[in-house]
């Protein structure tokens, strides 16, 4: 309660984010070293147990950036498999292979931040044929067909997008992977 009220908060150097959820604080976020799941690749509706062990760089960042959130208890866990793109950004414009099908998806943990301006720009890809900004960057067509359906390099080339989300990303910075 002596919190009152705070805004979405996302700090890059603890790689944590928090936001209000109802009446409780919402936590979460990326850890350095994630646990690439080897599982099936359809896995819908389900949750994992939280891994306090994997979660615990990120509950000590939490504990920095609010220590009142130590005398408190976590009321329930959210942990499931998170699908990245190999980028780490969204999927939009319209499909190679069904004219007249867009695309507004795949923007993960961006979507509160990207959507205003996504959904604009989408909607002018569907009216006028094209957005009025530069969105090749999240364009579909970016990748080539071939690279879909290489599974190493797009389980690689996610798994890196995952460990760079808080990372400061320099001009011509060259993937590792792939």
């Amino acid at each position: 309660p002596e919190l009152g009220f705070l805004p979405n908060i996302r700090d890059h150097d603890l790689s944590v984010y928090i936001k209000w959820q109802g009446q409780a604080l919402a936590i979460g976020g990326y850890e350095p070293h994630p646990i690439f799941w080897e599982g099936e690749r359809h896995f819908e509706f389900g949750l994992f147990d939280l891994d306090y062990d994997a979660f615990e760089f990120n509950l000590n960042g939490h504990f920095t950036r609010v220590p009142s959130l130590e005398n408190v208890g976590i009321a329930h866990t959210v942990s499931g498999p998170e699908s990245f793109t190999p980028d780490h950004k969204p999927l939009m414009g319209e499909a190679p292979n069904l004219r007249g099908f867009y695309l507004g998806c795949a923007f993960n943990s961006s979507g509160i931040m990207l959507s205003g301006g996504c959904g604009e720009q989408l909607a002018e890809w569907v009216e006028h044929g094209r957005p009025s900004m530069d969105m090749f960057g999240y364009d579909i067509n970016r990748f080539h067909p071939t690279q879909s359906r290489d599974a190493q390099w797009t389980d690689q080339r996610s798994h890196e997008a995952y460990t760079k989300n808080y990372a400061i990303v320099y001009p011509h910075d060259q993937a590792l992977a792939g």
